[in-house]
């Protein structure tokens, strides 16, 4: 009953943020493309139906600002620029202009209903006292293409062990740790779970996850 009530008032803030979350909601892709082509009829949009994103190419400078409130307003947000000048993340002040093609997301993806009890994290071994004191907290940076801040999660140790030896080819870091999370330490309807489009076996939460239902696993060493 005592770490219910610990629990409880740790989420306090996250229960007020999904009642503003239930708020929003991304608008349909199709329908997107369509508000964008009407306000912007020069742009040429590329749309990908395999993962729920779409490309832009031909906006210039002066209208991004407009373009970026149009899409944050329906629920999408810049994740990647490709241009002959720059080829990355998205960050804020990014230049962009006619050849640039930018990659936008949903901010809200596909909403698990039936979370399963068990789920899994990796982090690098150096990150591992503070997460099981403070617990995970949503990060948008060291991510392939921008998001905004997220907690990502996986279905079972074994993908998550699969993503830690992909994460060494591309960071060279050699020392990870293995986190499984009990979601029924998780009170009612706090966890926010959605389905990462850019990853079959992953999800990912805009919540907090506190450390009671945090469990060190293993160590995995690449």
């Amino acid at each position: 009953m005592r770490l219910l009530k610990i629990l409880l008032e740790i989420y306090k803030e996250e229960y007020e943020l999904n009642l503003k979350e239930g708020l929003i909601k991304t608008t349909n892709i199709g329908k997107t493309i369509n508000i964008i082509q009407k306000q912007f009829p020069s742009l040429s949009i590329e749309k990908n139906k395999e993962n729920n994103t779409f490309k832009i190419r031909g906006i210039n400078q002066t209208n991004f600002p407009l373009l970026l409130k149009l899409t944050n307003n329906l629920g999408w947000f810049p994740s990647w620029v490709s241009s002959p000048f720059y080829n990355g993340k998205y960050f804020k002040d990014v230049e962009v202009n006619e050849t640039s093609k930018i990659k936008f997301e949903a901010k809200y993806d596909e909403k698990i209903e039936n979370i399963p009890q068990f789920l899994y994290h990796i982090s690098p071994i150096e990150n591992i006292e503070k997460i099981l004191q403070k617990g995970l907290s949503p990060k948008s940076r060291s991510k392939a293409s921008f998001h905004p801040e997220r907690v990502y999660l996986l279905k079972s140790s074994e993908e998550a062990e699969s993503l830690a030896d992909m994460f060494y080819t591309k960071t060279g870091e050699t020392l990870w740790s293995l986190l499984e999370i009990n979601t029924s330490m998780i009170p009612g309807d706090y966890l926010r779970l959605y389905k990462d489009p850019n990853y079959d076996y992953g999800y990912y939460t805009l919540n907090n996850i506190p450390p009671q239902a945090i469990k060190k696993v293993k160590e995995i060493y690449l």
